[in-house]
């Protein structure tokens, strides 16, 4: 063979080498992006929308702070509570509480008598669209106590009592034994519980005062002094 065939020979050779290997090469996938899906993986996959990204942060709620009280002794005098104005015995203590449209109005501690062991309270309350609805409170008020036996007050056993005070019209009850002090609250046996609606042309206004029955019995001609001191100016 001459040298100009030899050449020939290998040239044909080389490039048909070069052509195989270009094919085979252009063959092989393009490794995919990095953090984009596979092929195998898109093509199983349903497409998932992505959410739209806010321009700004999301505005957070501040976190619900616990109930602070304010402790402030009383002194006889006379303090406007709401709409109305009362006359605190001494030696009781008005708690300032948070506002808000459930909240109560008002609540006073009345000091623990000797060998019980936990203070009673007054809470003041305000709800103007209940006006007219005594009945349903009373009622109310009756279910929340039973006597020590578990049996239901009647307004009999209950005194209920009503009083003209000038523009004020007071309607009390008082019972003793079983009590939840609120709708919520865990029954407490040997317990007291004093209710009056104080209704008026703004009224009405509802005050329960309960704790152990000695507490209770101790302050009890303060408790109505506190009730029938209601006036609205």
């Amino acid at each position: 063979m001459t040298v100009a065939r030899k050449d020939i020979l290998i040239a044909i050779l080389v490039g048909g080498l070069g052509a195989a290997l270009g094919c085979e090469k252009s063959q092989q996938p393009t490794p995919p992006a990095a953090g984009a899906p596979s092929a195998s993986k898109a093509a199983d996959d349903e497409p998932v929308a992505q959410p739209a990204q806010p321009t700004e942060p999301p505005a957070t709620s501040a976190p619900s702070m616990p109930e602070q009280r304010v402790h402030t002794p009383a002194d006889g005098s006379r303090i406007q509570v709401d709409s109305i104005r009362v006359v605190v015995p001494t030696g009781w203590v008005v708690e300032a509480i948070p506002a808000g449209p459930m909240a109560p109005k008002c609540i006073i501690t009345i000091p623990r008598a000797e060998g019980d062991d936990e203070d009673g309270e007054v809470r003041v309350t305000h709800f103007p669209g209940m006006k007219g609805m005594d009945d349903a409170n009373i009622e109310r008020w009756l279910g929340q106590v039973r006597h020590s036996d578990g049996s239901t007050y009647s307004r009999d056993e209950a005194n209920v009592s009503v009083q003209e005070l000038g523009n004020v019209r007071l309607t009390m009850l008082n019972m003793s034994g079983i009590v939840s002090a609120t709708m919520t609250s865990q029954p407490k046996a040997e317990h007291r519980m004093i209710a009056a609606i104080i209704d008026h042309p703004d009224g009405p206004h509802f005050v329960v005062a309960s704790g152990p029955t000695a507490t209770i019995e101790k302050w009890h001609d303060d408790i109505v002094a506190f009730l029938t001191s209601a006036s609205v100016e």
